[in-house]
């Protein structure tokens, strides 16, 4: 964390010569510098500056970073305005430029030095710094873009060489190939005859087999209806007639024996009128 005297340095700095706005995007109060070019810039551009390596920009937090002597040195000889003087003035520097084209500009070198030079309290001119003759990578971004492009396609082609020596016969998922999104495996002649051959021979089978039930079904419900037949008869000889001839004769007795007896023991009074 910056020490007492540092901070109320920095927050001083940061209401003076456009530091109140980043240097990079304009968005207003940053607490991030780079010291480097003593700039101040927001959060989101300190990322993109730190991209850029120690050696091209060295960034820095206002309030949670300790800061040396030489550090504050850079931030009071620098500012956002002087920075966006000196870099409006040299003929290598656009306003479409990108950020990493921008600090990897002789322009970009020349105002490192100056930086420098001013905070040890030397002299400095174009003419006399170190980086006058300095040569800047040639298009770093479009050489950062290929190798990106190269190694993506070096990752590939090693996928697919992988991929092409596992067997096509396994799942993707016990180990065979992988055929990609919304693909299919070649198919194959001699499988699709096999399939052909097992389906026909299935089907005769369920036909064959379906036949045979049906027949046994039959004879199994013709020989039951001729068991309910028989069993009818005999339910009726063996059950229903005996029990008709014994109702008859129980009911011939209980007329005789107690019915008929009880009428003629009944006398009935006369009535009067």
């Amino acid at each position: 964390m910056a020490s007492p005297d540092t901070l109320a340095i920095l927050k001083d700095l940061s209401k003076k010569n456009g530091n109140n706005a980043c240097f990079e995007c304009g968005a207003q109060n940053p607490q991030w510098v780079s010291v480097t070019y003593g700039i101040f810039i927001c959060l989101q551009c300190s990322g993109k500056h730190r991209g850029l390596g120690v050696h091209i920009s060295f960034v820095r937090s206002i309030t949670m970073d300790r800061w040396k002597d030489s550090e504050v040195e850079k931030m009071k000889v620098g500012g956002n305005k002087r920075a966006h003087e000196f870099f409006s003035s040299q003929s290598d520097i656009t306003d479409n430029m990108m950020i990493s084209e921008k600090y990897n500009s002789r322009a970009a070198a020349l105002y490192r030095d100056k930086i420098l030079a001013l905070s040890e309290k030397r002299s400095w001119s174009i003419e006399s710094s170190e980086a006058r003759n300095y040569c800047p990578p040639q298009k770093p971004v479009e050489l950062m873009k290929k190798e990106i492009t190269d190694m993506k396609e070096d990752f590939f082609q090693k996928k697919l060489q992988e991929n092409a020596q596992r067997s096509a016969d396994v799942l993707p998922s016990q180990g065979g190939r992988y055929t990609g999104f919304g693909n299919a495996p070649q198919p194959d002649a001699n499988r699709n005859e096999d399939s052909h051959e097992f389906l026909t021979n299935t089907w005769s089978s369920l036909a064959t087999g379906w036949s045979h039930f049906t027949s046994g079904a039959s004879a199994l419900a013709s020989q039951a209806g001729e068991k309910a037949v028989q069993l009818g008869s005999a339910f009726d000889s063996s059950v229903l007639k005996p029990s008709a001839q014994q109702a008859t004769k129980l009911g011939r007795y209980v007329q005789e024996t107690v019915i008929k007896p009880a009428k003629e023991k009944v006398v009935f009074p006369y009535c009067v009128w």
